[in-house]
């Protein structure tokens, strides 16, 4: 059986947040414990993104010397043929391109930093939004940290355990597994 994408559960206010930091800043990281739902949130925002977007997953790049060619592949771009992925970067904003998502930063935060800086040093218009376990360590990074959904207290009775958001999540999960709770 494959993954069952929750719904955004107990993120509404992350989300408002998150989207009020990519219009201020010009590259936001998400960055929050390994399953909080950094990507989801992401996600969620990239969806309701009003321009284009592309989502870049770093999770299965080798090593940093890769990230710039996993984002041409995501892009279309050919940065051996025309330049560096930067240089083709800037034509391709220049057409109308704002949000580029790099999910799962961790391994590669370096690069990944090396990369918005780069973007950001060259002028190019558009927004970034990483998720990562740890801070690239960019100059242009402004800090999101996503904590974990809260549950109520032990002691606390049935109906107010299910009424947390997190419980609400696990819910909805094992219903779209097929799982009657």
């Amino acid at each position: 059986m494959g993954w069952i994408r929750p719904t955004l559960v107990g993120r509404d206010v992350d989300l408002a947040k998150l989207a009020q930091l990519v219009g201020r800043h010009a590259a936001v990281t998400v960055v929050g414990p390994g399953g909080v739902g950094k990507t989801r949130l992401v996600e969620a925002l990239a969806e309701a993104w009003t321009g284009s977007h592309v989502v870049v997953s770093l999770e299965e790049v080798a090593d940093a010397t890769e990230v710039d060619q996993a984002v041409a592949v995501a892009l279309g771009l050919r940065p051996h043929e025309y330049g560096t992925v930067i240089d083709q970067m800037q034509a391709v904003t220049q057409r109308g391109w704002p949000l580029l998502v790099l999910d799962g930063c961790e391994r590669v935060a370096t690069a990944c930093a090396a990369l918005v800086d780069g973007l950001v040093d060259k002028g190019i218009r558009l927004d970034v939004v990483a998720t990562s376990r740890t801070v690239l360590g960019s100059a242009h990074e402004t800090v999101m940290r996503l904590a974990p959904l809260g549950t109520s207290a032990p002691a606390a009775s049935t109906e107010t355990v299910r009424s947390t958001h997190a419980v609400q999540l696990f819910l909805d999960v094992a219903r779209r597994s097929g799982v009657d709770l």
